[in-house]
């Protein structure tokens, strides 16, 4: 809970100095908070708030259950008052309520509820009067408030119309981002640090007075004046990107100033003779990002490209263009994968592309008992291609020509493994997470980028169908005539096992289970991420040989599983992922010329939650749903577990996910140019600034 007035904070505190000098931040919480990339209190200043809530209009209860008697849905509401009755209850699976009575100025009670947050009981104080925001719900015996806003309430001249709301720093929750926010607020801000030119060029406000506006607005402040692309919040926002940028374009100028391993000789035939084995024809997307790679690969500094795509663009082919080039040349190469599946299936694909027959080409992955031998012909050169995990990056795994590392799914490493590799090697890195243009310049601006848009000709679209639970039977006696016409399919769960705290999610270790013995007529499996890497693989590859057609499982699946011959998928509680993940999964299937479905079964949502699942019935543009999902769920969810780097960019998802948006690209070449000056007086506070960054 936060107080509507605070303490003031020493005035030789500036916006630059260590985040320990903030109230409530010691020296623990600040290492914390810079492992967030929170390393100075302007960093705080810099976080734009998710959005702005009107808390000055105070609903009577009364007026309330009045508004809710003529049939109003749910809405948000401020009320104002002394909390009584409150106890904490303790639910099954660690979990809290915390439940107390709102009694207002005319004596009407609306009852509250907190799901955990047991600290709220301690901090309550009988005697104070709270301020709630929330969210005000209909129940059996009258109206609740689920989850609000609450904090101490004085009643204060100039009070601003609009608050801010953050979103969470790491464990520290909206209401203490917001305390530590107003507290370097409070500090003396410094002159803008940006350049008066490049703020003329850029028609961009004064730094100072745009954090005041979006941190403090002013009592007259309208939402739209705070809306994403205002003056105010753009000032903040290419702020952010700007020093984004700066980072990565350092880090890119150190890399050119390297030699690169190997430089192709120019070639105007090369990418025809190196695409002449595979059984396809290139489509125009695979030649023009095959003709980037090879430019680079020509330039006399390491590469360092990021190749993007959607599921099924046919990545991996581009890539081995930049393999068969380098080992051509003479130099080493290697291809990393997250999981022993996906690099068995890459070691597959380049066998059939024959890569065995004119090169050496080895397979290292922790599991392999031949492990050591394969490190020992590394070290001696004997082996020209390796194709593996993580064990690629171990210290006892060395190379003594290597010219070429292939990262596949980027995003599951992070940016210290992509960099352990000795020397200065070219870099090619690939995912297959399909996200804005925009989000890519941000995240992975060090890199060059190359975007993969069409599918292979001849595949079919996948169709999708959503249904709700209730037709769970009905899906599955269709599924079941499907496999006795001897297609394969898959079936996607959003749990392992456990407990279900919410008590109406599928999981693989019971749902599952009993589908697999359902259809065990038909050769069914059922894995999740516990099930030995091992039974994994051998559950795939069986799918793909044609003796299994049903597989159960999590989304272990939603990378590096290739069964052309799969047509059919059912994804249960489908509510519970998010766009670009579902694309991924979908794209598991419809990788032949056979027509291919997908059903979404999904529980009780409402309807906003539904006509977020109808963006996939009606588009299979990944690139298009993960803006979509960009803009309703965050960078987090989009890119899974790579979180690194992602709480820096908070409150920009709208931004991001504007494609349209020429802001990441002014931010990218504004960088170039100020790094080409970097040593300028006028630039003298944006080194200070970016001072010890890499």
């Amino acid at each position: 809970m936060g107080r509507a007035s605070q303490g003031t904070v020493a005035a030789e505190l500036s916006p630059t100095s260590d985040l320990e000098g903030l109230p409530g931040i010691g020296p623990k919480r600040a290492a914390e908070l810079r492992s967030l990339g929170i390393r100075q209190p302007l960093d705080l200043l810099l976080r734009l708030p998710q959005r702005w809530e009107d808390r000055r209009s105070v609903a009577a209860v009364a007026d309330l259950t009045g508004r809710w008697n003529e049939g109003a849905g749910e809405e948000l509401a401020t009320v104002v008052g002394y909390l009584e009755s409150v106890r904490t209850i303790r639910l099954r699976g660690r979990r809290t309520m915390v439940t107390a009575r709102l009694r207002d100025a005319a004596d009407k009670t609306l009852d509250v509820r907190w799901f955990n947050r047991p600290f709220i009981a301690r901090q309550i104080d009988p005697a104070a009067r709270y301020r709630l925001h929330g969210a005000v719900k209909v129940k059996k015996n009258g109206l609740e408030l689920l989850n609000p806003s609450c904090e101490r309430w004085e009643v204060a001249e100039g009070e601003p119309a609009l608050t801010p709301i953050y979103s969470s720093l790491g464990p520290h929750g909206p209401a203490t981002v917001r305390r530590w926010t107003e507290a370097a607020l409070r500090q003396d801000l410094p002159a803008d640090p940006l350049p008066a030119d490049l703020r003329s060029r850029r028609q961009l406000g004064d730094l100072p007075a745009a954090l005041r506006a979006v941190h403090q607005p002013p009592p007259d402040a309208s939402l739209d004046d705070l809306a994403p692309g205002s003056p105010p919040w753009r000032r903040v926002a290419y702020q952010r990107l700007l020093e984004r940028q700066l980072r990565l374009a350092r880090r890119r100028s150190l890399r050119r100033g390297t030699c690169a391993p190997i430089s192709l000789p120019t070639d105007p035939d090369r990418l025809d003779r190196l695409a002449r084995p595979f059984p396809f024809e290139l489509t125009a997307g695979q030649r023009r990002c095959g003709e980037e790679i090879l430019s680079d690969l020509g330039r006399s500094w390491p590469m360092d490209r990021l190749l993007q795509g959607d599921v099924g663009s046919g990545k991996t082919a581009v890539a081995a263009l930049a393999l068969g080039a380098v080992l051509e040349a003479g130099g080493q190469a290697l291809l990393m994968a997250p999981t022993e599946l996906l690099a068995e299936q890459h070691r597959q694909s380049l066998d059939g592309w024959g890569f065995g027959e004119r090169w050496k080409v080895a397979t290292l992955t922790a599991s392999r008992r031949d492990a050591e031998a394969v490190r020992r012909e590394l070290a001696d050169g004997s082996v020209d291609l390796v194709v593996g995990t993580h064990s690629l990056i171990q210290h006892t795994t060395r190379f003594v020509r290597l010219a070429l590392v292939v990262i596949d799914e980027q995003q599951r490493f992070g940016v210290e493994q992509r960099q352990a590799f000795a020397g200065h090697p070219h870099r090619l890195t690939l995912t297959a997470t399909p996200i804005p243009r925009s989000l890519a310049l941000t995240l992975w601006g060090d890199l060059e980028l190359s975007i993969l848009d069409e599918k292979p000709r001849g595949r079919q679209p996948v169709v999708t169908e959503l249904q709700p639970i209730t037709e769970r039977m009905a899906v599955y006696a269709e599924l079941e005539k499907r496999l006795e016409r001897g297609e394969q399919a898959f079936v996607v769960m959003p749990r392992v096992g456990g407990e279900d705290k919410a008590g109406a999610t599928a999981a693989v270790e019971v749902e599952g289970e009993a589908l697999r013995e359902r259809f065990a007529k038909f050769g069914a499996a059922a894995i999740h991420g516990g099930t030995p890497s091992e039974e994994r693989q051998a559950a795939t590859a069986a799918l793909a040989a044609g003796d299994l057609r049903l597989v159960v499982a999590t989304t272990v699946i939603e990378v590096g599983v290739d069964v052309p011959g799969a047509t059919r998928m059912v994804v249960e509680n489908a509510e519970c992922f998010g766009l670009a993940q579902l694309h991924q999964l979908r794209g598991r299937i419809g990788r032949s010329t056979k027509p291919s479905k997908c059903i979404l079964l999904h529980g009780p949502c409402g309807p906003a939650a539904l006509r977020r699942l109808e963006q996939l019935v009606h588009g299979d543009d990944g690139f298009r749903l993960a803006a979509v999902d960009l803009r309703l769920r965050g960078a987090g969810d989009l890119l899974g577990a790579r979180q690194s780097g992602l709480e820096e960019f908070s409150g920009l998802e709208e931004w991001l996910a504007e494609e349209s948006s020429p802001w990441p690209e002014y931010a990218r070449k504004d960088a170039e140019e100020l790094l080409a000056r970097w040593q300028d007086p006028a630039l003298a506070a944006l080194r200070e600034r970016l001072a010890g960054d890499g």
